[in-house]
């Protein structure tokens, strides 16, 4: 049993300043071997992941996203099997007429729910791997290495409580990683007081966070494992958040930075 999620982009640099096109959930896969209560439950997981993945991706404001039963469809119509996108036996421009530029997997490598000894609860776990495979021209694929592992504590004897928990937690942490990855955290003002401000707030950067700060010139590195090319020009640490923007204090490279330079969180918290 799989899942995944399909992006359709749109086309024109307007377009893409506010949106990235449309996100299709569709299949999961579980190469975990759940504990008896997850696999018990594993239906009930799968719907609750499936909701939790397009609930937080529509409130990022840069998706239209579409339920299974629709993507499905759509697919049908046109005649195309997802499968040939996984094994690369479809063209890239068999889509081009819908902009399909990317699809990104997910494999739940451990999943189980565990009593916690401390508490007397439930512990539920889960390990995600994703992966963005560019399907378009001009695309290429992301081994984004997200690593969404949930100890979620239940404080109390119900599964599926703690399950929620750890599908909550999940969902929210792929899809950061996904916005990280497609929409790099940049620097888009430097203020009087010599602090930056940067195009993401609370809920990606939090005060205390430590960005490196790249070239403006720097494009996306050719290897799937690899977010920046070149050599850093600085870093920033986030003192304080509002729901859009941050603001940083330059910890290093004061004269080098460039408005709309990219940067990368040093770490994502787990």
């Amino acid at each position: 049993m799989a899942w995944c999620l399909i992006v359709w982009g749109l086309s024109g640099s307007q377009a893409l300043a506010q949106t990235i096109g449309s996100i299709g959930i569709g299949d999961v896969r579980l190469s975990a071997t759940p504990t008896d209560t997850a696999s018990e439950n594993e239906q009930a997981l799968k719907e609750k992941l499936s909701l939790g993945l397009t609930d937080a991706l529509v409130k990022t404001r840069k998706f239209t996203v579409l339920p299974y039963e629709t993507l499905k469809q759509r697919l049908i119509n046109d005649g195309i099997r997802l499968e040939g996108y996984y094994d690369r036996s479809n063209k890239a421009g068999d889509y081009q007429n819908r902009g399909l530029d990317y699809i990104l997997t997910a494999d739940v490598m451990k999943l189980g729910v565990f009593g916690d000894d401390l508490t007397g609860g439930k512990k539920a776990l889960m390990d995600v791997d994703v992966k963005l495979l560019g399907v378009s021209h001009g695309t290429r694929d992301f081994n984004i290495s997200v690593f969404a592992q949930s100890d979620a504590n239940g404080g109390g004897p119900g599964d599926i409580q703690a399950l929620d928990t750890a599908v909550n937690e999940a969902t929210d942490k792929i899809v950061k990683n996904i916005m990280l990855n497609l929409f790099p955290i940049r620097v888009m003002r430097f203020s009087a007081d010599g602090s930056v401000v940067l195009n993401y707030g609370s809920g990606v950067l939090e005060a205390g966070d430590v960005v490196r700060v790249y070239p403006k010139s720097n494009s996306m590195a050719q290897s799937p494992t690899a977010r920046f090319t070149g050599t850093p020009v600085g870093s920033l640490q986030v003192t304080s958040t509002d729901t859009k923007f941050s603001t940083a204090d330059i910890l290093s490279g004061t004269g080098t930075l460039e408005l709309g330079a990219p940067a990368e969180l040093l770490s994502v918290r787990q």
